[in-house]
């Protein structure tokens, strides 16, 4: 018998290291999730003032009232104040789009045919979200997250080495260890297949 990790088993650590720190990850993340949104809606109010938002959201809001108000009203009042918020919509759209450019956020903004002000403020809040976590994340308290990334790297490595595969397994046990992962090893087993 070979010494080494057979193609078969190692394709089998790397699914099982793969799927636990994909749990361990989750895991981490819903018992996170709860402070970040605490973060989030508190930083809310003063991430759409730091962008420079505030008063073409409540322009946005009042657009959207207004025209709600006067929609049964005559062609003419509505006509105005449709224009009005396209208006202020492709404005805020056009501060959001520089926004997404300079802060590098992934969630696509609403279609600017939208006049829903909901959508524009769901998407504010979801990119603030995504801001909170990548700090959180990047900070003391997120440090679980960090020592997750660093230790399922440090497994991939270790699978992706040569050696006995009892040294090897063993390593990948303490490294998931590290991080909370159980991950039994059957060395009784391997000591068998050894011989």
């Amino acid at each position: 018998m070979s010494n080494m990790l057979s193609k078969e088993v190692r394709n089998y650590w790397v699914d099982k290291v793969r799927n636990k720190f994909t749990d361990r990850t989750n895991d981490i993340e819903t018992e996170n999730h709860n402070t970040i949104t605490a973060i989030s809606d508190a930083k809310y109010p003063a991430f759409e003032k730091s962008l420079g938002l505030a008063k073409l959201v409540k322009a946005f809001k009042v657009a959207e009232v207004d025209l709600q108000t006067f929609k049964d009203s005559k062609e003419r009042v509505e006509r105005n104040k449709e224009h009005k918020l396209t208006e202020v919509r492709n404005e805020f759209i056009k501060a959001l789009e520089r926004w997404k450019r300079t802060r590098k956020w992934e969630a696509d903004i609403p279609s600017d045919k939208d006049d829903n002000v909901k959508e524009f403020m769901s998407y504010l809040k979801g990119v603030c979200f995504d801001e909170a976590q990548k700090h959180f994340y990047n900070s003391k308290e997120g440090n679980k997250m960090q020592a997750v990334k660093l230790q399922r790297e440090r497994a991939m490595d270790i699978l992706h080495s040569d050696g006995p595969k009892e040294e090897l397994l063993k390593a990948l046990a303490r490294v998931c260890e590290v991080v909370k992962i159980p991950m039994s090893v059957p060395t009784e087993a391997l000591k068998i297949s050894a011989k």
